[in-house]
């Protein structure tokens, strides 16, 4: 029997999975219309599908996508109606330890504009020296940003040559002897203006979407570089930059780095400078939508049911009253994060558990346990082995680790002044809810005590998302309650 091995990847996607066909036409549809110089936002946390929602960006607006090729033949554009954009895709983590990343970006533009069918016919159009003038004035361009980095405030030390005003008339000639009196800044962003404006034509509508991606993972020190020369030397009238980032990592990349910062200021008050600063430089920003408890069980049941192709043949899929049991006890006790690459990190964890769990049961002539048993063991092996390393490794080396979780989780342990390194460990963790003392006559549980739901963010890793479930799967009193045997089998614990 083929085993469920692991394989979904993290490459973007077109399977909008997550409901955000309505956001993703909303937003093809401002940058189709708004009025250029434009900076957009598309903010969401790490693994919350940003890149896959930038693809299908690209794709609504052009019918092309740079890292996904095949989405031109296999998907059907619903906003086949924009006619105006042309996009460019600078991925701006390749690019991080260039000296000027805007030079790179500028590179990227000359590169990836010809795609574009309706350029490349301008082009032809244009003849070869004025193709020729055009990305010559852009490698100009380049030089004067490295011969002048951002900052220095001075003039240009040298006079450069406009290739495509020599081309078309001597009637510029004045404009070039007094170019050694005007700011680089000012030259850069007029060669630029010029050889857009030539390349898009006269239609006023046409526009240049430049999308960048993973700015958040960039050096510090280069994705500040890069938003200001976006904001020095790119806010031009047919431009429009979309940043896709994660605001918390950004924020806290540059605060540091704004002019004026002071050192005296704590973090709170340069992080809130530095959204200010963000602020400033996109127009608006779109927070891509958590997943509700819900559709954050429904994926997981998605993912474990998605066909996998290893060496040409599919894997078994897990069996499908299996997958429905999962997803219910996902959505009763709440214990997914809020992050569909976490999720679909559990799947690929259930996929593999199950593949040296359940199956050698059935492999040796026993009957499998119930569905919700088992739904409930593999939740709770998947979330410890995929999100706790440590808890499991104290797991996998102490005999009496098991028991003391659970006595830690019921509230019945209490940290010593002097505790050992595993309840330090539990101690750490954040638990969804706690244990509170309340009025012996009101208690829902003997002793006076009764359990207080707490808010546990939904995208923090270290909140322990299974305790309820842990506790109520492991009660002796259920039925078809989860034993230490089944645990040990999933987590290869040590047996009694």
């Amino acid at each position: 029997m083929t085993a469920c091995l692991p394989t979904h990847s993290d490459f973007p996607t077109f399977e909008d999975k997550l409901g955000r066909e309505a956001l993703l036409e909303q937003v093809a549809r401002e940058i189709a219309t708004g009025n250029p110089p434009l900076v957009f936002g598309i903010h969401g946390d790490w693994g919350s599908g940003k890149t896959s929602f930038l693809c299908k960006l690209e794709h609504e607006l052009t019918g092309k996508c740079l890292l996904l090729p095949e989405a031109e033949k296999n998907y059907k554009r619903k906003c086949d109606y924009i006619q105006n954009v042309f996009t460019v895709w600078f991925e701006a983590f390749r690019y991080q330890h260039e000296e000027s990343p805007v030079v790179a970006l500028l590179q990227e533009i000359c590169r990836q504009l010809p795609r574009h069918k309706a350029i490349a016919k301008k082009l032809d159009k244009l003849g070869t020296m004025m193709v020729r003038g055009l990305f010559t004035a852009i490698d100009q361009v380049s030089l004067e940003m490295q011969a002048a980095p951002l900052g220095t405030g001075g003039k240009a030390g040298i006079k450069f040559k406009n290739p495509i005003s020599e081309m078309e008339a001597a009637g510029k000639a004045w404009d070039e002897e007094h170019l050694h009196g005007r700011l680089t800044t000012d030259h850069i962003r007029r060669q630029l203006k010029d050889a857009i404006y030539r390349l898009l034509g006269s239609n006023e509508r046409n526009r240049v979407c430049v999308i960048i991606d993973d700015l958040d993972r960039c050096d510090p020190a280069a994705a500040f570089r890069l938003l200001e020369g976006i904001k020095i030397h790119l806010s031009l009238p047919q431009c429009v930059f979309v940043l896709g980032i994660n605001l918390r990592q950004i924020e806290q990349a540059i605060a540091p780095l704004l002019p004026g910062a002071d050192t005296k200021d704590g973090p709170s008050e340069k992080r809130a400078e530095a959204a200010e600063y963000l602020e400033k430089l996109c127009t608006f920003t779109w927070k891509l939508p958590f997943p509700n408890t819900s559709d954050r069980s429904r994926l997981l049941r998605l993912w474990l049911a998605d066909p996998i192709y290893a060496d040409k043949q599919m894997t078994t899929p897990l069996p499908n009253t299996l997958r429905e049991a999962i997803e219910k006890t996902a959505k009763e006790f709440d214990c997914l994060p809020a992050n569909p690459r976490k999720i679909k990190g559990i799947a690929n964890t259930i996929r593999q558990l199950s593949a040296y769990g359940w199956r050698e049961e059935a492999s040796s002539d026993k009957d499998l346990p119930a569905s919700d048993t088992e739904a409930d063991a593999l939740l709770i092996a998947a979330t410890i082995y995929h999100f706790h390393p440590e808890l499991l490794r104290y797991l996998q080396t102490s005999s009496g680790a098991w028991v003391e979780l659970l006595n830690w989780l019921g509230g019945k342990t209490q940290l010593p002044e002097k505790a050992s390194d595993y309840l330090k460990l539990l101690g750490s963790l954040r638990f969804p809810t706690e244990v509170a003392k309340t009025d012996p006559e009101k208690s829902a549980t003997p002793g006076g005590e009764s359990r207080v739901r707490v808010f546990a963010d939904p995208v923090h890793l270290n909140v322990f998302r299974i305790q309820e479930l842990l506790l109520a799967a492991t009660d002796p009193m259920r039925r078809n309650s989860v034993t230490y045997d089944m645990m040990a089998r999933y987590l290869n614990l040590p047996r009694a």
